[in-house]
Formats: structure tokens, sequence, C-alpha cells
């Protein structure tokens, strides 16, 4: 310990600590597009954006960002309709499954009763909130109800079998507007509010045709306006009078400025929508700047008009015919997501797809990176070869060791990217062939790179469906012993490549010494008939640090591990069994396994339609299991899993758009690295995360004392990264202090290998 002691002295005196700025082990991140808002409302000193996925907010005084998901303490995810409350100061999120957040400046409060509620049978859709603070009234598709924001409480419901669209207090009236007319009921004692027989339906003798649907209502300075029949009226006292109307546009919104009121008309059949500017004089004006699929505006006190527009970007612009301005933020493109793959902490997400019986989603987004330090899309629209190939359905991608990136599409073959250039391998240019079913594709399913860097590529429908593309540059195409259906490949430790085949079952590959020549090839297949395999149905696959191969099918987990033997007859796999309450049983039951990814540490990551799953590398121990419940998850339905390995951030396509979760567990060696870090360093009083010491050898030996020596922790290092939570061998908050690091490698015996670094914690 001595000899460990002076070295860590001289190491104290001679150097500083080296630490870095990372995300938090245990943290979520949100990978969200945010390319328009659908509704939007405004505070004092912002203006918020609901999304299809999100909330974003501009702070008015500097045009600042700040984006807000299920990661950052959103209860859900997909907003339909918002509104700030000045009385509470409180941000109404309400989602488009109905359930409700109240955010407020340092709390969020979920209200799930509308969602829970089991006896609702009708359209639970909020529609439209109107603030009377401290109440707030909703308009939901099985009726009314009624919040008090300030006891946090739902007052009365009101069931009026038809959807209810938009609503407003006027002069302690209620006034809806429903798909069968306009009602309004008196907020008074004797009234039963949630009684609709008590409410009374406006008609002719108020100025309303007698037999009318209505739609949005607005209340500005008094005055109502509402939409009746596609056409706009007006009421001042207690008579509606026809104000205007555009042929095939109904009335969306409108809001009052000082050149006077800007209304907004939206279409049914997707053309753009139309804004109509009402001056005080009586005249009126189409206004056509700036917003051109305008939902929603609001007005702030410098006259800025701000637009939730279908168009990409958030639009606004000076008073309603000022210059108009656009932002739009540096976020991912799209949700969409089919395959995910990681290099140099950069992130590469093809976003097309296929159905369930691999046919065409015609999904042009291609894929994204962030390699440059911002998001950019890369497809047929913003790059000359993609667009004339008219490139869709970017289905896979990889990345070789010297950061090519490699995009398999479901349309027109391979795409190889790097460094800004693009070239794409097809028929004419390589071993890839086009599909027997539809002889003007070219169907990449799936592909993967061997130990020596040659691309294995799975070229689907096609005569010959198994090609390499050597780390030389060299092509040659296989035929498989099946079916011309090959879905995905993996290659285990021993080169051995696992070829799942739809419907069919699995196929092990070895291709021999030279990868170019059949003369030493061998297959085998199992199915459900010779092996462990229940059904022939594979979603994914994935090789273990120890040689396995895990298959997830539609039924359940299938583990492969026969060393050098896999073409033996007793080679058959198995379904893993673990302890269950006591009870052995096997991994994951029949769960349906959509992706599957192995960690640093050999933790195994299971992507299900009901969350993630993740098993110690044992499979004895569940180490997490997320669900939408438990944890910021986007969605139950996983479609792919990818861990970087340099720094253990998992990420996570779900059906409703990619995330992370900064995993424990990174890559380790042999031996430890020259820079051993640690994260965050110096500790400060105010954080209670763990304390993560990264560069160590695999599955190291690792002590903590303090500087006299005393050993105050002890643990493993999960891959080549160690974790501390700051306390002792009792669970004690250790002292402040510096705190020592010695870590000797377990993994080589011959040539033993340690190292020593420092921690500086301040309680």
């Amino acid at each position: 310990m001595s000899r460990y002691l002076s070295t860590f002295l001289f190491l104290f005196l001679s150097t500083c600590v080296f630490s870095q700025s990372n995300q938090r082990i245990g943290s979520w991140r949100s990978y969200l597009p945010y390319r328009y808002g659908l509704s939007v409302t405004q505070s004092p000193d912002a203006v918020y954006y609901g999304t299809q996925w999100a909330l974003m907010k501009i702070n008015k005084e500097d045009l600042s960002l700040e984006y807000f998901s299920k990661v950052e303490g959103l209860h859900d995810i997909g907003i339909q309709v918002l509104e700030y409350d000045e009385t509470e100061e409180v941000l109404i999120v309400i989602y488009q499954n109905s359930n409700i957040d109240l955010v407020f400046e340092d709390e969020i409060v979920n209200l799930n009763q509308i969602r829970a509620n089991t006896q609702i049978v009708e359209d639970r859709t909020v529609y439209d909130i109107f603030v009377q603070s401290p109440y707030a009234y909703l308009a939901c598709g099985f009726g009314v109800v009624q919040l008090d924001i300030e006891s946090r409480e739902f007052g009365f419901t009101t069931f009026t079998n038809t959807p209810v669209r938009s609503i407003v207090e006027k002069n302690n009236h209620l006034i809806i507007s429903t798909d069968q007319g306009i009602y309004e009921i008196e907020e008074r004692e004797e009234n039963n509010l949630a009684d609709f027989g008590e409410w009374q339906r406006l008609g002719f003798a108020q100025g309303l045709p007698e037999n009318h649907s209505a739609s949005k209502l607005e209340l500005i300075d008094g005055v109502l306006y509402a939409g009746v029949n596609e056409e706009l009226y007006r009421r001042n006292d207690a008579r509606f009078e026809f104000i205007h109307r555009e042929a095939g546009f109904s009335f969306q919104f409108a809001l009052k400025g000082s050149e006077g009121i800007l209304t907004g008309w939206v279409c049914e059949n997707g053309c753009n929508a139309k804004k109509i500017l009402l001056k005080d004089d009586g005249g009126k004006r189409s206004v056509n700047n700036c917003s051109t699929k305008t939902v929603d505006a609001v007005i702030d006190e410098q006259e800025r008009v701000w637009y939730a527009d279908e168009g990409r970007g958030y639009k606004y612009s000076e008073n309603f015919t000022g210059d108009c301005r656009t932002i739009i933020p540096d976020r991912p493109p799209t949700h969409n997501a089919s395959e995910i793959a990681t290099y140099n902490q950069n992130l590469y997400v093809a976003t097309g797809g296929v159905t369930i019986n691999y046919g065409y989603l015609f999904r042009t987004e291609g894929f994204y990176t962030n390699e440059d330090g911002s998001w950019k899309s890369y497809n047929k629209d913003n790059v000359e070869i993609l667009e004339q190939k008219d490139m869709r359905d970017f289905l896979s991608v990889e990345v070789s060791s010297d950061g090519t990136v490699y995009v398999g599409t479901f349309w027109d073959g391979l795409i190889q990217y790097k460094d800004g250039s693009f070239q794409v391998f097809d028929k004419d240019n390589s071993s890839l062939q086009n599909s027997v079913i539809n002889p003007d594709r070219n169907r990449i399913t799936d592909m993967t790179f061997d130990k020596d860097g040659n691309l294995w590529i799975l070229n689907h429908d096609a005569p010959r469906p198994l090609s390499v593309y050597s780390k030389e540059g060299e092509w040659m195409n296989f035929s498989l012993p099946t079916s011309t259906n090959p879905e995905h490949i993996a290659v285990d430790v021993a080169g051995y490549k696992w070829i799942s085949v739809g419907g069919v079952g699995l196929v092990l590959y070895d291709s021999g010494e030279d990868p170019l020549s059949t003369s030493d090839d061998q297959y085998r297949l199992f199915n459900s008939t010779n092996s462990a395999l229940t059904v022939n149905a594979i979603n994914d696959l994935a090789a273990d640090k120890d040689g396995g191969m895990w298959v997830g099918t539609t039924e359940g987990v299938v583990f492969f591990n026969c060393g050098s033997f896999p073409f033996e007859d007793n080679c058959r796999g198995n379904r893993p069994l673990v302890d269950q309450n006591g009870i052995a049983g096997e991994l994951l039951g029949e769960e349906n396994i959509k992706a599957i990814a192995v960690d640093g540490a050999n933790q195994k990551w299971f992507g299900t339609n009901n969350g993630v799953f993740v098993q110690s590398a044992d499979i004895e121990t569940q180490i997490h299991a997320f669900n939408v419940r438990n944890s910021p998850l986007f969605d139950n339905g996983i479609i792919d899993i990818a861990i970087d390995q340099g720094n253990g951030e998992v990420f996570i396509a779900t059906n409703r758009g990619v995330q992370s979760f900064r995993g424990e567990a990174v890559e380790g060696g042999l031996f430890h690295q020259s820079q051993i870090t640690v994260f965050p360093n110096p500790v400060r009083p105010n954080y209670n995360g763990p304390i993560a010491i990264k560069g160590l050898a695999e599955n190291a030996n690792v002590k903590i004392t303090d500087v006299s020596g005393l050993i105050v922790y002890e643990t493993s290092a999960k891959g080549g990264q160690a974790i501390w939570d700051g306390r002792d061998l009792r669970g004690r908050k250790v002292a402040s202090g510096v705190y020592l690091v010695f870590s000797a490698a377990v993994e080589n015996l011959i040539d033993p290998d340690a190292a020593v670094t420092k921690i500086m914690l301040v309680n």
C-alpha cells in the first residue's frame, strides 16, 4: 500500500485531476424532433409550443430555446393543447391521451383522472381549455370538466352525449360549442351545471341558424367569436351576427392586435390555411405573410405574433403584416427510427422501416446524425445522388472502425458516406442483386462488420441474398440453404455469422479463412424442430463477449453457446432459466423480443413491446426494467437498442422517438488506459449521484482509500468503469477530503496492470 501511496503523491504534485463533462450515470436524454408547434400559449416571459411529442419554450427576451419531455419531468408525450394561467402562474399541458400536467415554476403536478377513468367510454380527448382562475374549463369529447387549479382537484363533470369542441366563460355564463350546436348555462347556485338537460341550446332566437354545428369559440374584450357551419359569427350582447365566410374553410382562432382582429381558417383537404384581418373600420383583408399552415397563434406585449404552424420551424411576425422570422431548433428531424449506430460519441439513425411483412413504408427522411455538433439529415431532398435514385426507406445503418457510415435501404442498394461524400452500391457496381419479387428494387435488410473489417450484407429477395464487401473493397455474393428472405445478421466472437431468415429460422454460416471463397464454407439451419427455438420468427440477434449468441424471437429469448463446435448436432441452444421468486422460469417468458444489445460489462439489454429489460452478465439478476410508468421511456414499443461502448450511453429507439440512458458499463481492455478519468471531480456538496471512474481494465478490482490508506470502499469495474456512491462500506457518507483509487486488472494475469487516481470530495 505504501508503494501505491507514494505513486499517488507523485501524481498529485505533478498533475491536475482530469475530469470530463458528461451525462450523469443513471440519467436520461431525449432526441425528439421539434419541427413545428401544433398549439401555442404564452406567459409574461415566454412563449410555449406544444409539439407532436413534447414541449418547447422560447424566452421572449433573448429568443433562447428550452426543451421539455418526459426526460425533463413531463408525465407523457404528445401534446394536444396548452394554456397558461397568469394568476396561478401555471402552464396547463394536456396530452393527446387526456393526461394532464400542471407545470409550476418549481414542480410538475400530474392529474391523470380523465385518462384513467374507465367509466368514460366516449371520446376522452380534451379539445380546448378556457381559464377563469382559479378554474380551468375543459372541452372534452364526452362533455365539460371543471378543474380547480388552486386545489388541484376536479369539480363538476357534464356529460353531453356529443363532443364539446370549445368552451368560454362570459358574464358568469359557460358557453360551449358542439357538433349539435352552441349551448350555454348561467353559473348560479340553483343551476346544476353537471346536468346537460339544464343547458340551453342557442338557435334562431339568438341570431344563429336553427340547425348548426359549432367549432372554435374565442372571447376578445368581452366579445364572443364563434365558428358556426364553417362561418364566423360574433356576439356582442344577446344576439349573434354573421361576420365572415371562407368557402371550404372553418374558423380556427382569433386574436386582437393594433391592426384589428386576425382570424385563422383551416381546410380539411391539406391545403394551406388562410388568415383574414377584420379591421376596426369594418374592412377585411387577406394576410398572406409568414405562416401558411397556421393552426393557432398568440400576440405578445411587443405586438409579435407567434404562429403554431404545420410548416417547418417556428414563425413570428412584427404585428400581423410585418416582417416574418423563423426559428429552427437544432434537433433531430423526425421521431422515426428503424436502426441506430454509434461511433466516437456520434449518433447515426436510419429513419426508414418496413411493414411487418416487409412491405414499403416509402419514408423519405433518410438518415440523420449529430457528428458535426448539430443535427443534420441526409436524404433525397439534399443529396444529389440520392435524389437521382429517388431513395427511400433507409432501413439499417453501420459504422466501420474508420468512421465510414453504411446505410442499407429497402429501396435501391447500399449508401456509403464519409466526410460529406456519398456513393451508392447497387446491382451495377457491386454484388448486390435486385429483388426477384420486385425487380426494380435492391433491398437491404441488415448488415454487420466482422473482426477483420469486412461488411456482411443481407440482400432481401435476391437470388444470392448474402453479400460481403471486403475491407480491401472487393465484392462477393453467396447463396443460403433456405429461402431468400434474410432479415437479421450478427457475428460472434469466433467469427461465425448468424442469420435469421423470415419464417424459416436461423442460419449459422462459417465463411472460412477466405471470405471471398466458398470452398471452405459451412452452413447449418436451426429451427423450431431441431433446436430450442419455439418459433421461426426472429426479430434480432446479438453476440455477447463470451462467445454466445442471443436470439430474440416473437416468443422469448434463445441462447446459443457451443464454443468452437456450433456445427455439432448437440448444439441446439437453450431457453435460459432465471430465478423468479424462488421458482426457475424462462428468461422473459414469452415476451416479444424486438431488440438486443450487449454493453461493456456483458450485460444484456432486451427491448420488447413492454419496455426494456436489463440482465446481469450471468443473466441471473435483473438490473433494470424500464417502461412508460416507472421511467421517462416514451413508449413501451422498442424498435432498436444501440450502446456507445466508449461512454456507456444506451440509445433506445421507441415507436415515439429516440432517447438514451447513461449506463454504468463501458468497454474495457486487458490494460488500464493511460488516463483514468473521474466524473464528477471534485464532487461538490449538492451532488448525490454516482461517481464514475473510467479508463480501467475490464472487470478490474477497485479499492478506494482515504489518504491514510484506510479502505473505505471496494468494488469491481463494470467493463472499464467503476461506480462509487460516495459512501463507505457501511453505507455512511464519507467525510470531505481526498480519496485514492487503486485499480488492479484481473483479466490479465500474465502481465499484471494497475492504475492510481484520486477523487476530491466535499460534503
